[in-house]
């Protein structure tokens, strides 16, 4: 179905001047959502619209930041994260043909849209941020290439940069900081409990590892794997021991590529990443920023079930880029007859 929609929508894109006002429509929509929940929270202390997610869990741990999160109609802060790159995606897709030959006025008009544009995405907290702010950043160094060449041929390496950052606060706890070396919290991170079992049982047994297992397979072997001890003494940095039992019995591996060889094994893993591979060869500089990004962010959910995401790439891998982008290396196009 996924695959179906993905085809479909990239042979048949919505016309550009389209693109761009549906686009600006659903971000103004979420920004005012952000800015009504904002406007409550100043006037009533705690109170929420229906648009925050509220936590108690970090209450009192280091990242008491994290328990009042914007998630817009999403129960999940992190799904609005994953969401968000597709209204983006609509509007750069429609600027881009024009975004070189703009003038200093229209430039900082676009400036100023985009910042507003990041407000509510900031305050989700979520790591899928990256998807957006590496279109954005496709954007701007396709626009900037004619004045700033080399900038733009390297500005891919910002989102390998947060990549690694965010990537390292999943492997580990991270905060509290630490006045010794290695400085971050190396206990093992929430996500690592789930990552770590379903690593193992898709290294289980030969089978298992070269055409995945069962749904049900799964849920027999997921407690199995579990180790209690581990699990508690990570859950204990993030004030969540009370919930161990239902980690020990059976989570989703938030990650991508665990989910993918789990249940379907090693072939089905790597034609996935084959394909992304092979669809980012010819790409526009948006559509390679933004499939590097789903790479990382991949590592710390399973996000290819999301329609928003086939939807955004397939607006983003509707044309090729006439330019040999920055992303190292793009394969060589041979001049016509």
């Amino acid at each position: 179905y996924l695959a179906g929609l993905f085809v479909f929508v990239r042979e048949n894109p919505p016309p550009r001047a389209l693109l761009l006002p549906c686009g600006a429509i659903l971000c103004g929509l979420i920004l005012l959502a952000w800015l009504a929940e904002l406007t409550a929270f100043i006037a009533c202390g705690r109170g929420s619209l229906g648009f925050a997610y509220i936590s108690t869990q970090m209450d009192g741990t280091a990242m008491s930041f994290l328990a009042r999160r914007f998630a817009f109609t999403f129960q999940n802060p992190n799904t609005l994260g994953s969401f968000y790159v597709l209204p983006v995606a609509m509007v750069l897709s429609g600027l881009a043909p024009r975004a070189r030959h703009f003038t200093l006025r229209q430039w900082l008009l676009c400036l100023l849209g985009l910042g507003l544009c990041l407000l509510p995405l900031v305050h989700s907290f979520s790591k899928h941020a990256v998807l957006t702010g590496a279109v954005m950043l496709g954007f701007l160094a396709d626009a900037c290439r004619p004045r700033w060449p080399r900038l733009s041929r390297w500005s891919w390496l910002l989102i390998i940069a947060v990549g690694l950052i965010c990537t390292a606060t999943v492997l580990w706890v991270v905060f509290p900081l630490k006045p010794q070396w290695p400085v971050i919290n190396t206990t093992s991170g929430m996500y690592m409990i789930h990552q770590n079992i379903y690593a193992k049982m898709a290294t289980h047994t030969p089978r298992g590892f070269l055409i995945g297992h069962s749904p049900a397979e799964i849920a027999r072997l997921y407690p199995q794997l579990a180790d209690h001890n581990a699990i508690r003494n990570t859950l204990e940095h993030y004030n969540a021991v009370a919930v161990l039992d239902s980690f020990a019995a059976f989570m989703d591996p938030h990650q991508e590529y665990l989910n993918i060889l789990s249940l379907f094994g090693a072939g089905a893993l790597a034609a996935m990443i084959a394909f992304w591979i092979s669809s980012g060869v010819k790409a526009t500089t948006m559509a390679r920023y933004f499939l590097l990004a789903l790479a990382f962010c991949c590592l710390w959910d399973d996000l290819l079930s999301k329609r928003w995401l086939w939807l955004a790439a397939a607006i983003l891998l509707q044309n090729n880029s006439d330019d040999k982008n920055e992303m190292p290396p793009a394969a060589t196009t041979l001049p016509e007859a």
